[in-house]
């Protein structure tokens, strides 16, 4: 980090930002829609229900208390609302944690649109490949390096240092046994999250209908706090 010198940045400069920890200071009493209307005043009502579809949150779901949401939905009213913001330059730290396939293809559909400046920090190469990146600084072993392009360019250029062992060297082909083993565990631990969250839904479905029986109410308690584990495991992986 710079120990000193000093930053300049232009009058007309608007940031908005997602934290991980950001989602607690939604009102948990409060609608998706009144969330991203108090992000600022001057939207219309048609303006919020645009940006609420935008997060996927379309008809009833808009009217759904913070409270009633699962992880995933509460991080994309938070990302409702930095959309909300007039605002030119976006800082995510992490924001595909806790969403699910279908809010990150919502997360991606919001910043292709965008017109202003991204930058994120991620594990997730998901997000990296589905977004077209002008540059990134990769962080690996201690080390910063700056890359001009996409990732994809960056695979075919550079890669991975720990996949640049070849398999003729010592240990090589245990470690791209161990990558793959890591892919498969990726690939099954997202498809395990995608599955209970559909479940959630119909669950949540019966609970705003009405439903109040205890298994129904104890077993979305469970279901969430497994999906949250789930995610803690997913996150292992890309740290």
């Amino acid at each position: 980090m710079p120990k000193k010198g000093r930053v300049k940045k232009p009058d007309n400069l608007q940031v908005g930002y997602f934290g991980q920890t950001n989602i607690d200071q939604l009102n948990p009493k409060c609608t998706v829609e009144e969330e991203i209307g108090f992000a600022n005043s001057e939207l219309s009502v048609s303006e919020v229900k645009g940006i609420a579809g935008l997060m996927l949150f379309s008809g009833d779901d808009a009217s759904k208390k913070i409270e009633l949401l699962s992880g995933g939905e509460k991080s994309r009213v938070l990302l409702g609302k930095i959309i909300a913001k007039p605002c030119n330059l976006l800082l995510l730290d992490e924001p595909t944690h806790h969403l699910d396939i279908e809010s990150i293809d919502a997360l991606v559909g919001a910043l292709e649109n965008f017109l202003g400046t991204v930058i994120i920090v991620t594990h997730s190469e998901m997000i990296l490949k589905r977004i077209a990146f002008d540059q990134l600084i990769v962080c690996e072993k201690d080390n910063q390096r700056v890359f001009l392009g996409g990732f994809d360019h960056f695979m075919e250029k550079v890669g991975w240092e720990e996949e640049k062992v070849t398999t003729e060297k010592r240990g090589g082909s245990a470690s791209f046994q161990k990558r793959k083993e890591e892919k498969r565990q990726i690939s099954n631990l997202e498809k395990k999250i995608e599955m209970l969250e559909e479940e959630q839904k119909e669950r949540l479905r019966l609970i705003e209908g009405g439903v109040t029986e205890f298994e129904v109410m104890e077993k979305y308690g469970e279901t969430e706090k497994e999906i949250e584990r789930l995610y803690v495991d997913l996150n292992e992986y890309y740290s």
